[in-house]
């Protein structure tokens, strides 16, 4: 997700990765028709060098994004977003076979955020309905790993396909994410549209009810698939 995740955080606040914590079983959603019964690289593609170019408008300003997927040992992977060429933001997600989960995400200047147990992202095979995921949070300073806070965080993600255009193989995906610290709590809504096979190609977001971004794909390469062309945007490796 994660382009607007990033995006969003980096608009008020900034965004980097922690070690590992334990994974949660992905919470059930409500029972529902199958959408999706493909593999979770189709949803969210992380084969090490993915990379993907957004373009994103925010209060009139249009900006450039790239997104980097480093992969890691586990099932883990790392995925780096940089803002006109600035880096804004690093997630850590983990595909454990059967869903795609959020370990961590830079936020605030130095600080990370660790999701125990990680939230779900999305599971497969996907189905309509929602999927809610429930963690306890750790702030932990980047330079020495102290912890300065602990907080809660709550997810639901509601799952449909896309109704437009008739016969597409899109997905909708509805996420409202709470983040309770003391510094105040964070509201997030995000509708993303999701593309098999490539991942997000939109999405439109708000933090705490204000902050509005819309993000769609430009290009980008997928397990070495080129997808799109923006020219010098994005390098080969």
């Amino acid at each position: 997700m994660p382009s607007s995740l990033s995006i969003m955080v980096a608009a008020t606040l900034t965004l980097l990765t922690p070690s590992c914590t334990a994974t949660q079983p992905p919470a059930p959603a409500e029972a529902g028709e199958v959408v999706f019964e493909g593999g979770l690289q189709e949803l969210l593609p992380h084969h090490d060098g993915d990379q993907l170019v957004h373009r994103t408008q925010r209060e009139g300003r249009t900006s450039v994004t790239v997104e980097r997927i480093t992969a890691k040992d586990g099932g883990d992977f790392i995925l780096d977003t940089t803002l006109d060429g600035k880096a804004i933001g690093r997630m850590h997600w983990r595909d454990d076979g059967a869903a795609i989960l959020l370990v961590s995400e830079t936020f605030l200047d130095g600080n990370f955020l660790v999701y125990s147990p990680p939230l779900v992202y999305l599971r497969t095979p996907v189905r309509n309905g929602v999927l809610q995921s429930n963690a306890k949070i750790q702030v932990v300073r980047i330079s020495d790993s102290k912890v300065l806070a602990t907080g809660s965080a709550e997810q639901k993600m509601a799952v449909k396909q896309a109704a437009s255009p008739p016969g597409s193989r899109d997905i909708e995906v509805r996420m409202e994410r709470d983040i309770r610290l003391s510094k105040g709590p964070f509201h997030l809504v995000s509708t993303i549209r999701i593309t098999p096979g490539i991942g997000e190609v939109a999405a439109d977001s708000t933090l705490n009810g204000s902050i509005a971004i819309h993000s769609e794909l430009l290009c980008a390469t997928i397990g070495g698939r080129r997808i799109g062309d923006c020219g010098d945007m994005l390098p080969a490796k």
